[in-house]
């Protein structure tokens, strides 16, 4: 892909089709998520559009003023109501428009091993 230098850069990094690079189980699920950018001293609420034990896919406000590498806070609602935060890296973001209007998807790895405290099933 080659970029103009007209052409703005929607897409930060764009994931490779191919072969499936998460390591753990993938399970569709939408459950609300908070999540704390501390450079931007925000809270924003999204929604996952899959699970799993080492990562998520989540939809947040295009608005959103995250970036690739940055490290957030994530928090998952779940059915235990955990209350604790959990520190992950963004590492990519995809910036689409359809026809319900604009949004932002962002692939997110947790960086505690969260595979342990998450319930993904």
């Amino acid at each position: 892909m080659t970029l103009m230098l007209s052409e703005p850069m929607l897409h930060a990094h764009i994931a490779p089709a191919g072969p499936e690079r998460r390591r753990g189980l993938r399970i569709r699920q939408a459950r609300t998520v908070k999540l704390f950018d501390g450079s931007a001293a925000k809270f924003v609420a999204g929604q996952t559009r899959d699970i799993s034990a080492t990562g998520l896919r989540i939809d947040l406000p295009l608005q959103s003023d995250v970036a690739c590498e940055d490290i957030v806070y994530v928090h998952v609602d779940s059915f235990e109501h955990r209350r604790q935060m959990s520190p992950a890296k963004i590492v990519w973001l995809t910036r689409t428009a359809t026809r319900r209007g604009a949004h932002l998807t962002a692939g997110v790895e947790f960086l505690d091993g969260l595979s342990n405290s998450l319930n993904a099933a």
